[in-house]
């Protein structure tokens, strides 16, 4: 969002301010111009004026309405509204003369107003103070008692006390709208980084969950002699992910999470002798993708820290759809409060990929008593 687009609201309310006003004003005067015709205010000139005032107050509201308040409408009504108070000897009866120029008063008052709305003032203030200049010398010519001093001074100080009015309110938008743009940017930088991270813990969940088990295989000593075949099977299927980075998001496909992570159970036997308690079930591809990696991740702790050779993987579900898997071995346990929060395995290994597809990842354990990794999603 822009600075521009942002301070719209504020010129579009004193655009309907002046609609408004011209509006009710241009009905105030019509009334009042009719109601003083006699004595030497005849009917048919009073009428073509009134007819010609009322046309232009159609083209003001109507070019207002289209454009908005600009300089160039709020200079012609000014000069409108100078023309017609310089006739008030011709225009308003004597006997409204000594009220303030009857209804050239109010045609004077709503020009210089309306123009104050636009909220330029190095035009818009001369050009008000000009019309209550006129609005004096029409009251001059016409012998207005007072001369249309008392008038032109509340024209004057309708004149200075709307643009400092409005000049407050313009302040007050452009530091709101400066606030709103900050914090669009603050957003979008925060979205961005947003989107960093999350690209930047793919890649080491993919770092981790592939080619750093492996090496974890590996450095264990574990494997088999007849195993080495399929360690560079593995390593090769490493590199090649790796090269490829994350893959992108794709349609929902269903896959069996039971043949998913029979897959994954295979990549660790040996070192380990894991107990498979399947049943089958569907799921969609990135909840089996996630599962499969939050299980690896496990498995690979069961032969780095617990210890033993034997773990256990039971897949069951949950209602129709949700799917529970529970990892177990029986090794030397640990605290889980004592883990530090910055370690990866824990945190973005296991609940992080959970968390991805919407589901949640629980870890119980204790020193000597074994450990147990639960994953569960539901749609």
């Amino acid at each position: 969002m822009s600075i521009q687009s942002a301070a719209q609201p504020l010129r579009t309310t004193l655009s309907r301010v002046a609609i408004v006003l011209r509006l009710s004003a241009t009905v105030v005067v019509a009334i009042a111009a009719a109601l003083g015709v006699g004595g030497p205010v005849r009917a048919v000139p009073l009428a073509g004026l009134l007819i010609g005032y009322v046309a232009w107050s159609v083209l003001y509201v109507s070019a207002v309405y289209r454009d908005g308040l600009r300089v160039r409408y709020a200079l012609a009504d000014l000069v409108v509204a100078g023309l017609l108070v310089l006739g008030a000897a011709t225009f308003v009866p004597a006997v409204a003369q000594p009220a303030g120029a009857g209804w050239l008063a109010n045609v004077a008052s709503v020009a210089v107003i309306c123009a104050q709305l636009v909220g330029r003032p190095a035009a818009t203030v001369p050009a008000g103070l000009a019309v209550a200049a006129c609005f004096v010398a029409g009251g001059q010519l016409s012998q207005t008692a007072g001369g249309g001093l008392i008038h032109g001074f509340t024209l004057v100080l309708q004149t200075v006390i709307t643009a400092a009015l409005v000049g407050v309110l313009r302040r007050t938008d452009s530091g709101a709208t400066v606030a709103l743009e900050d914090y669009h940017a603050t957003a979008r930088a925060g979205a961005v980084e947003l989107v960093r991270r999350e690209a930047e813990r793919a890649e080491l969940r993919l770092l981790h969950n592939g080619p750093l088990t492996t090496l974890t295989m590996a450095a264990v000593g574990g494997l088999a002699p007849d195993t080495v075949e399929a360690l560079r099977t593995r390593a090769a299927a490493d590199l090649a992910t790796l090269r490829a980075g994350p893959e992108p998001d794709t349609p929902a496909r269903p896959v069996r999470i039971d043949e998913s992570l029979a897959a994954t159970v295979e990549r660790f036997q040996p070192p380990l002798i894991v107990r498979l308690m399947r049943a089958p079930h569907t799921v969609p591809s990135a909840v089996a993708d996630a599962f499969a990696a939050a299980t690896a991740e496990a498995l690979e702790n069961v032969v780095r820290h617990s210890g033993t050779a034997d773990a256990t993987v039971h897949i069951g579900r949950i209602g129709t759809d949700g799917v529970q898997v529970r990892i177990t071995d029986n090794g030397r346990g640990f605290d889980p409060a004592r883990v530090p929060p910055q370690k990866f395995g824990l945190r973005e290994a296991i609940r992080g990929q959970l968390a991805q597809v919407g589901g949640l990842a629980g870890i119980r354990s204790k020193p000597g008593g074994g450990t147990t990794v639960e994953l569960l999603w539901k749609p």
